[in-house]
């Protein structure tokens, strides 16, 4: 009704003022010759110059009138509308107060800082390969499976997985150069899945988390001390640059150097230099002590000057090549009661970075004894599966999953997908373990 009120308003005073004076020159021409017979001494001209004279004055206030109403109208309206907005504390539906409400909240504004102006670039065309073998003697030579404690049986798995991925810097600023260090991991770090659930605050992008312990195994005391013996763990990781399709430069090994632990003393010291802040939580540094296992640090240094991208380099990228060996203990048993401790059949890849992903495979060797069926189908907790999942194609072929993406989603940190299989590894074990009893 107001806005109907200022529209009335903008004509009764546009007409009235403007519009009436524009109307002064027609009128004074129609009545020019009462006005002569009234006025016989006004010069011939002056009609004629009055009206075009208020003609032109009429239009100008016309004008301006318009323009001046128009713009006061178009302020009501802002105000109005402003005064119809929904505030924000009208939005706080209940909701909007839950905790999944927080928790999204949290993980949007997580990403958003991490890849804020360009800071940390995607892994584009990431392509993974994951072969799985039964260790039935002992591990690679690079790798320690620790002897088995007393009254306990135990069969372990290895897993090999090679990835590789391109990073396309973004220009920041003035800097001169991108060097291929700068936008990797800092360190891989291998724990004990209940460390790894207590230590969640502290994951970010640049650090690599393995959890080949399980909590009920890690229950278990005489295990406990068993498995912190153990060398779990190899990686190397190596980059080259690129033009489109042609490769600029020979690779280049990436330094990764292991943390050594000789005495609990040197474990907390590194853990604190990894763990920001740690040491104001005791309770939570004691539980890392015990709970992690390796930390691998990679260390930054001078490389061939040809790797380094320079902001004028359109199109180029780097991609690199990464390779874990990876050992867990799938099978465990109690030997005094037979009881089953632990028996792994999944193998759970875990994102920590954001994303793009051509290919997944999930394979195992020729000897090994693990069958891979349509009814333990991959399973996969990521956004892009929700999203379009017509695009993420996951097929059982030659005893081997893949799992190929062309919808150019993103995948997320924390995404992950599960892989499973059927054995009956575990009766054997069991077996074996009651005739050495």
């Amino acid at each position: 009704m107001d806005i109907l009120t200022r529209l009335r308003r903008f004509f009764n005073l546009a007409g009235l003022g403007g519009s009436v004076i524009a109307l002064m020159g027609p009128i004074v021409r129609l009545l020019e010759t009462y006005i002569r017979n009234i006025w016989p001494s006004l010069p011939p001209l002056a009609l004629d110059i009055f009206s075009i004279i208020a003609v032109y004055i009429g239009l100008i206030r016309v004008i301006f009138s318009y323009k001046r109403e128009r713009e006061a109208l178009e302020k009501k309206i802002e105000e109005r509308l402003r005064d119809y907005t929904v505030p924000h504390h009208f939005a706080s539906l209940p909701v909007a107060k839950t905790p999944f409400a927080d928790a999204t909240r949290d993980l949007v504004n997580y990403v958003a800082r991490q890849h804020e102006g360009g800071f940390l670039p995607i892994y584009t065309d990431m392509e993974i390969t994951i072969i799985t073998k039964v260790l039935s003697d002992t591990a690679p030579s690079e790798l320690h499976i620790p002897e088995a404690p007393r009254g306990y049986s135990w069969l372990w798995f290895h897993f090999n997985i090679k990835s590789s991925w391109t990073i396309k810097p973004n220009s920041i600023g003035s800097e001169v150069s991108f060097d291929p260090q700068k936008y990797f991991v800092d360190e891989v770090i291998v724990m004990s899945y209940p460390t790894y659930l207590a230590l969640y605050d502290f994951t970010r992008p640049r650090r690599i988390i393995f959890y080949p312990i399980p909590s009920r195994v890690f229950e278990e005391e005489p295990l406990k001390q068993a498995l912190a013996s153990g060398r779990y763990l190899s990686l190397k990781f190596q980059v080259t640059k690129w033009s489109t399709d042609k490769q600029l430069s020979d690779p280049v090994k990436l330094e990764i150097q292991p943390r050594v632990f000789r005495n609990r003393n040197q474990k907390e010291r590194a853990i604190v230099e990894t763990f920001q802040s740690i040491d104001q939580r005791p309770a939570l540094l004691e539980q890392a002590c015990d709970g992690i296992y390796e930390i691998h640090k990679v260390i930054k240094k001078e490389i061939s000057d040809n790797v380094y991208i320079y902001p004028h380099e359109e199109g180029t990228s780097w991609r690199y090549q990464g390779e874990y060996n990876l050992i867990l203990p799938a099978k465990v048993i109690r030997v005094r009661d037979g009881k089953l401790l632990w028996d792994q059949q999944w193998f759970e890849l875990v994102f920590e970075r954001v994303s793009t992903v051509k290919k997944i495979v999930f394979c195992k060797t020729d000897d090994s004894r693990l069958e891979f069926r349509q009814d333990r189908y991959p399973i996969l907790f990521c956004f892009p599966r929700l999203q379009d999942p017509t695009k993420v194609k996951v097929t059982l072929t030659n005893d081997k999953w893949e799992i190929e993406d062309s919808s150019g989603k993103f995948w997320y940190q924390g995404d992950s997908v599960l892989f499973y299989w059927h054995d009956t590894l575990i009766s054997e074990e069991l077996l074996s373990a009651q005739s050495s009893k």
